[in-house]
């Protein structure tokens, strides 16, 4: 099953640990639409279960309602497709209908991919994760030079492959 945890941290204040202490869950409880007040009952909480949340998502205009800056931090298990690499980019596609293109708000920080065990249930350990198979981090290269396709009006006049 996916996890999809969302979290809002105060300005100013630095992100938190990675990896998180506590296994990934799913938690959208700070996830509020923009159309609510905060003086609205749930104060524009989108709370409930997974199922009830991707029903609320299923229509577009909803789905807009909701704007992410950044204190937003958003947290998913790396499976069932939710990230989409492409010759374009990398998008994330969540629950619901939502796709973000991730490198349009990329600030060039480390972005890390861990596949991992997840702790069976009841079984006891210092770390949230089982044990871990792999991990990709994704940053910009030093000295990052355009890379052109042979043909192409910027590439040189040379026709190395």
């Amino acid at each position: 099953m996916p996890y999809l945890r969302h979290q809002r941290s105060a300005p100013g204040t630095p992100a938190p640990q990675f990896p998180p202490k506590e296994p990934l869950s799913d938690d959208a409880s700070q996830l509020r639409t923009t159309s609510a007040s905060p003086t609205s009952p749930g104060g524009g909480k989108l709370e409930g279960s997974p199922s009830k949340r991707r029903g609320y998502f299923a229509n577009a205009l909803r789905r807009q309602e909701v704007v992410f800056g950044p204190e937003d931090i958003v947290t998913t298990d790396f499976c069932y497709d939710f990230l989409q690499f492409s010759h374009s980019g990398i998008a994330l596609r969540l629950p619901g209908g939502i796709t973000i293109d991730v490198m349009k708000y990329w600030d060039g920080q480390p972005v890390r991919f861990v596949c991992c065990e997840r702790v069976k249930k009841g079984e006891r350990t210092d770390r949230p994760w089982g044990r871990i198979l792999w991990c990709v981090v994704i940053e910009p290269a030093e000295d990052d030079v355009p890379v052109y396709e042979k043909g192409s009006a910027s590439s040189s006049g040379s026709d190395v492959d």
